[in-house]
């Protein structure tokens, strides 16, 4: 078997697709199978037979740069595909080189491209499309249904979705929520979920901790930006019920965010910026995560192995069970929010802590490697 990665993400770098890509990409190394891979960028130790855009991966990381702390309507995506692929066509000759002698062929294709996709279908291979997140199709609803300007629907991404459904083989999605928003758009039988994982940490036990204190650290991690939910986080954190707590918001804030936190004047709350989410999670108590759309954040998997009880939005294709390891509630609804916070501060954390980790157990990288190596290997 031959296999084509094209990834559009950055191989092994934590907050990127490409991290969790790096664990399919090993075990496919380590089976010996035959494999291209065309990334934008790599940073694991092994570079056989992995291509990256180098140099010219700072392109697209630049433009992304811009449309997250300034132009929020800027679509820099379709200048991210276009450069992409430029660089897929030059790297065709030798994709058809290598993949001339096998009798199976098979695309895991981690990008929207039309282009990419009907090439690779036309030289006989078997399409494994990769959704990370859930479709413009959801945007477009959500924006007719909220009214929210925190989202932006881009009609050429929404096109270029559609049409790589329908050219796939087989789709794989990371939740129930995505998974309900693609068979919207084709086949449902061709539509396969496949939840991410975490790497597995000793149960915390912490009842004595909790019974020490007088407030509870609930926190964060991501860009901390709009999209992830963070406006409504902030208006329900506004609130005198919060203030023998802390919220810890990390990872990189966005300039919106920002002035919106220094207009409310809010004090208990701490900006540790990047963090090692299984270091730093073990300071504190609860996680919270009100993005209004996911594929499925890998950082509630990380908290559930971390022991931490999590408040999540529908919309975060997690694994949370409500009132069991944590609490659902839905994106755009800032009084949800609080209530929940409010709430999950009055219930019994120690048992929904582990709860959280019994759950996070049955969600590893080795499990998800061997779902998706048994997608791509058609078994």
């Amino acid at each position: 078997m031959f296999v084509v990665n094209i990834i559009n993400s950055i191989i092994g770098k934590p907050g990127n697709i490409g991290y969790r890509f790096s664990y399919v990409q090993k075990e496919q190394i380590e089976k010996k199978i035959d494999y291209v891979t065309i990334a934008r960028g790599n940073v694991l130790k092994h570079t056989k037979s992995i291509f990256s855009l180098g140099i010219f991966s700072l392109i697209p990381r630049g433009l992304h740069y811009l449309r997250r702390n300034y132009f929020k309507h800027l679509n820099t995506r379709k200048a991210d595909m276009l450069l992409f692929e430029f660089f897929f066509v030059l790297l065709l000759p030798y994709i058809y080189f290598k993949s001339r002698t096998h009798s199976e062929k098979v695309a895991y294709v981690i990008e929207i491209s039309p282009f990419i996709v009907k090439t690779l279908k036309k030289m006989g291979f078997r399409i494994v499309l990769d959704i990370p997140i859930a479709p413009n199709n959801y945007v477009k609803k959500a924006i007719d249904n909220y009214q929210t300007q925190e989202l932006v629907y881009h009609s050429y991404l929404d096109e270029r979705e559609r049409l790589c459904f329908k050219l796939s083989d087989l789709v794989l999605v990371p939740s129930d929520f995505v998974y309900k928003e693609v068979v919207e758009l084709t086949n449902k039988d061709k539509v396969e979920v496949i939840p991410f994982g975490s790497v597995q940490k000793p149960f915390r036990n912490t009842a004595a901790k909790l019974g020490k204190k007088h407030g509870l650290d609930f926190v964060f991690a991501g860009n901390v930006s709009s999209r992830k939910g963070v406006n409504f986080l902030l208006d329900a954190w506004n609130s005198p019920e919060f203030l023998n707590d802390t919220l810890h918001l990390c990872g990189n804030v966005t300039k919106e965010i920002k002035s919106k936190v220094a207009t409310l004047e809010l004090g208990n709350i701490v900006f540790p910026g990047f963090i090692n989410t299984q270091e730093y999670f073990e300071k504190c108590d609860v996680y919270v995560f009100p993005s209004l759309m996911e594929g499925s954040s890998k950082s509630v998997y990380e908290a559930m192995a971390n022991s931490l009880p999590c408040i999540v939005t529908y919309q975060s294709g997690s694994v949370i069970e409500h009132e069991v390891d944590g609490l659902i509630i839905n994106a755009f609804n800032t009084d949800e929010l609080k209530n929940a916070m409010l709430q999950i501060k009055k219930m019994d954390l120690a048992e929904i802590s582990k709860n959280a980790y019994v759950k996070s157990e049955s969600y590893t990288w080795e499990k998800y490697i061997k779902q998706v190596m048994k997608a791509l290997t058609h078994e």
